[in-house]
């Protein structure tokens, strides 16, 4: 009877660890983090994913690179869209606050400027020469203006009395013309420039998506 419990005794005592160590094994992600042994290796706050409707916008100021989550504004306006510049000198900065560095400065009124995203009060803009970054909302305007063909150096584009390129040339407009438009049908806009006003085609223009209508 001894020789009995002495061997069940050893029996018990291998097997002591491996129910240990299988008790442990039920425990949960959840119960590791809110344990006293939370922080061997597991963070307390993990950060959370990113979600669809955030963006990140990267700084670079004095060798760093840091970056922050932004969440994509709702104004009810369509994205992107055209707008225009309000005032001859504007700020266009490298995130969407004053903290920011301005990254230029824009010196013409009326410029058109393209809204591709918005945070806030901010909206973050794409011009012409595709340049990207924060304006104030204050700054920018609903008027809707173009520039003649920008892209191409050199060259003329003529207006006409009406929407059809065999009636009579108003004007002959350099490329990177500036100009008020209004009544585009998506295909053709009236544009102004100073005492002229005249029928342009509207895929010679940047201010205006080719299609869209403005009244």
């Amino acid at each position: 009877m001894r020789n009995f419990l002495s061997l069940l005794f050893m029996v018990f005592a291998l097997l002591a660890p491996s129910i240990v160590l299988a008790a442990d094994e039920t425990n949960t992600i959840e119960d590791l983090l809110t344990s006293d042994n939370a922080n061997n290796g597991i963070a307390t706050n993990p950060q959370p994913l990113p979600t669809l409707n955030q963006v990140t916008v990267g700084i670079i100021k004095d060798n760093a690179t840091p970056t922050k989550k932004l969440d994509i504004g709702k104004t009810g306006f369509p994205l992107p869209r055209f707008v225009s510049l309000k005032r001859d000198k504007v700020n266009v900065r490298k995130g969407p606050n004053e903290t920011f560095d301005i990254a230029w400065t824009y010196t013409r009124k009326n410029l058109p400027i393209e809204i591709i995203s918005e945070y806030d009060n901010w909206r973050k803009i794409r011009d012409h020469l595709g340049a990207e970054g924060w304006i104030f909302h204050s700054l920018l305007s609903g008027s809707r203006y173009a520039l003649v063909n920008p892209w191409k150096q050199g060259g003329f584009f003529t207006i006409h009395s009406e929407k059809s390129e065999a009636t009579k040339i108003v004007a002959k407009l350099e490329t990177g013309t500036l100009g008020q438009i209004s009544d585009c049908d998506g295909d053709w806009c009236k544009i102004t420039i100073d005492t002229y006003q005249g029928f342009i085609k509207q895929e010679f223009l940047w201010g205006i998506y080719l299609g869209d209508v403005v009244k």
